[in-house]
């Protein structure tokens, strides 16, 4: 496995499959959007943590992590996901 961690603009056809793979997941639980993906505005600012399976040469998994000072100068509170 290989640990990433980087900002959207580095990783489009990650963060596509990041959204895919959410969407399946919530679905799974009785919830989700009923889109093909799961994104929205949070992903396009936070930063995204996600392992790779080399083998498989797949998303192992995925997590979203603000910096929560420069959310905070440049969106205020409401540019917390907690917020929602």
């Amino acid at each position: 496995f290989d640990l990433y961690l980087a900002p959207t603009g580095r990783i489009p056809n990650i963060l596509r499959e990041i959204g895919r793979l959410r969407e399946l997941t919530f679905r799974a639980v009785g919830e989700g959007t009923n889109k093909s993906s799961d994104l929205d505005e949070f992903d396009l600012y936070y930063d995204h943590l996600f392992l790779w399976d080399r083998d498989k040469q797949r998303l192992a998994g995925a997590y979203r992590i603000g910096n929560g000072a420069r959310i905070m100068s440049r969106y205020g509170k409401r540019g917390f996901y907690t917020y929602t």
